[in-house]
């Protein structure tokens, strides 16, 4: 039942750094319980967007994204949260 409130997982990359991802609505589904800003998608320059130092990417679904440290994938979640 606690899983039901979650809406974002942070894991570190296998490329180095960390992602955030959304959790999905439904299991095994593609929705997302709660989306980031449209803005985010795909963007160039989301550090400048977001305010977040390090944040270096967010796939053009929106549904994961990547920065250099774990204080700011954190930071994108919570933004994220709070949109």
């Amino acid at each position: 039942p606690k899983a039901d409130d979650v809406l974002f997982v942070i894991f570190p990359s296998a490329r180095g750094g960390y992602n955030w991802q959304c959790v999905p609505d439904v299991l095994g589904g593609f929705g997302q319980r709660k989306a980031v800003p449209v803005e985010w998608r795909g963007a160039k320059n989301l550090a400048s967007l977001t305010g977040v130092k390090t944040a270096t990417f967010c796939h053009p679904a929106g549904f994961l994204g990547a920065t250099k440290t774990l204080e700011d994938a954190i930071a994108m979640a919570k933004i994220a949260v709070e949109s």
